[in-house]
């Protein structure tokens, strides 16, 4: 991926987010598919949007795409 690439988790009132990191360990990210790494206790409990910025600053959100549970 190119510099700049950035996916966050966004709880759907806004009111927290964390950046992930993209994880290639396993398969190789492209431009249509990632694995990123969330570790426990990163989260608060809720329902997150994903945001993903490309370099040239293009974001993509998909809404209720993570659900962080107790």
């Amino acid at each position: 991926l190119e510099p700049g690439f950035r996916v966050e988790l966004q709880l759907d009132d806004g009111s927290f987010s964390v950046d992930l990191p993209v994880d290639e360990g396993v398969r190789p990210a492209t431009s249509t598919s990632f694995d990123v790494l969330v570790t426990s206790g990163t989260l608060i409990v809720g329902v997150y949007d994903m945001l993903v910025t490309n370099p040239d600053g293009q974001t993509d959100i998909e809404r209720f795409a993570y659900e962080a549970i107790n």
